[in-house]
């Protein structure tokens, strides 16, 4: 059992400035209780990893997205909103459950990161309870495994190996919702789900698999260009590793990757190549022709502000350049 945080007729403790109490109510009793969230106001992506995992400046939102009700059952703040009869596929079985685990923390508070790393795998721990499709569960294992990798960061080894088994699991889910479940509507859509099967089949040392997963994203004329250009990214990193592997023969499983620009600034793998490339023939270096390009942009007096994507600003500017 979790113990709850003041509720009922008592007052909700007082929240810092950053931080608002949500509603919900306990799929298993049917009570209602509050948590904490976090304001929207409080938080702004930075940057994605290759896993499209966030980057966040100020608070990180996804400590707070799964909720544990009072009694003990933990789940996707999403999840919530579903009725207990959609919810619970075990309702009585989950009930024993959650009973006989140990005594648990109250999570209903300002979390630090190692408690909101513990709160996902206690929902992970109950799926199987749970009507989820596969790819709710290889969502929930993923997110999980950012917790992780960020607290792995901070020199913890038992959270650096969580990163593996919950990344193994997101991967065994996703390739079963890839073959049995319509993931067209999802935020990601297909080609977004089978990228990430060939991220995590890469981090596997997988190398060959991974290959013909992202082969698959690039070659096929239906998906947009910035899953593809994501995916040669990828695709160039993993060819890289295997030719790696195969010349020295001594494999090394690769880290789940993070982006290798920590600044605000970020470029693709393939366009380093041929910065990398121009700056070698013509003795300028890679910064300088960057800034050359970005300088040159500036001079014109385009306002880029009139442009609604990458892609359009990209036609114009190779249109310039042409003429």
């Amino acid at each position: 059992m979790v113990a709850p945080a003041l509720r009922g007729k008592q007052p909700l403790p007082e929240l810092p400035p950053e931080y608002f109490w949500k509603s919900y109510k306990d799929p298993l009793t049917g009570k209602p209780f509050s948590a904490v969230a976090v304001k929207r106001s409080a938080h702004s992506i930075k940057s994605r990893d290759p896993d499209f995992g966030p980057r966040y400046d100020g608070i990180n939102p996804l400590w707070y997205q799964v909720i544990v009700a009072p009694s003990g059952f933990a789940a996707e703040d999403a999840l919530f909103k579903r009725s207990p009869q959609m919810l619970l596929r075990h309702a009585d079985a989950l009930r024993e459950h959650i009973e006989g685990l140990p005594p648990q923390r109250d999570f209903n508070v300002v979390r630090d990161l190692p408690m909101a790393c513990e709160a996902y795998s206690l929902a992970l721990s109950l799926v199987g309870y749970l009507r989820l499709a596969k790819h709710e569960i290889a969502s929930l294992a993923l997110r999980t495994s950012w917790l992780y990798r960020d607290w792995a960061d901070e020199g913890n080894e038992a959270a650096a190996r969580q990163v593996l088994t919950m990344r193994r699991m997101a991967l065994e889910h996703y390739l079963v919702s890839y073959e049995t479940e319509d993931i067209s509507k999802l935020k990601i859509g297909g080609p977004g789900v089978g990228y990430l099967i060939a991220e995590l089949l890469r981090e596997q040392g997988k190398f060959d698999e991974s290959l013909r997963w992202f082969s698959r994203i690039v070659t096929d004329k239906a998906i947009g260009t910035e899953i593809k250009r994501l995916a040669r990214n990828q695709m160039d990193l993993c060819r890289e590793q295997r030719s790696t592997a195969l010349d020295s023969g001594d494999y090394e499983r690769p880290q789940p990757q993070r982006m290798t620009e920590r600044a605000v600034y970020q470029v693709y793998r393939d366009q380093a190549h041929w910065l990398n490339a121009q700056a070698e023939s013509s003795g300028l270096s890679a910064s300088e022709v960057l800034r050359a390009l970005i300088e040159a942009v500036k001079l014109s007096g385009i306002d880029v502000s009139r442009f609604g994507s990458e892609r359009e600003l990209t036609d114009w500017l190779a249109k310039q350049l042409g003429e």
